[in-house]
Order: C-alpha cells, then structure tokens, then sequence
C-alpha cells in the first residue's frame, strides 16, 4: 500500500467513523488481491486506475469515500 493513502479523510462519511473503512485498490485483479478482497482486507475497485478513484471504503454503510474529500463520496454499486 502506498503512503498516499494514509489520508485524514479515513473515515466513512455516513458515521464519521474509521473502524469499518478499509482501502480500494485499483488495477488487474492478481490472486494476492482476491485473497487479500476475501478477507476483507481491502475492497477491489476494478482495473480502471484513473486520479480520481475513491481511495477508502466502508464496510458497514457501502459507501465509497471519494477522492480524499470524505464530501465526494458515491454509493458502492
């Protein structure tokens, strides 16, 4: 994982709470990954890497906190 994703908008933006969010990870799904995916480690966001990408994501509420601003959030779908 790199260091950009030490944010201070770790948090989910529907609680406001860092103990459920866990990291998105883009790019080709290798076995590491699913394993890492399946115990959820990580949450996999598909092969698109693009700058805009929401780096965290909630375990509890589904959400997908955007971008380093815990404002530009969208639903997981």
């Amino acid at each position: 994982m790199t260091r950009h994703r030490k944010s201070l908008y770790r948090t989910c933006i529907s609680c406001k709470s860092a103990d459920h969010v866990i990291p998105v990870v883009y790019g080709p799904l290798t076995p590491r990954l699913a394993e890492e995916g399946s115990a959820g480690n990580l949450y996999y966001g598909g092969e698109t890497v693009m700058l805009d990408n929401p780096p965290w994501f909630c375990t509890v509420h589904g959400l997908l906190s955007g971008a380093g601003k815990p404002a530009d959030a969208i639903t997981a779908g």
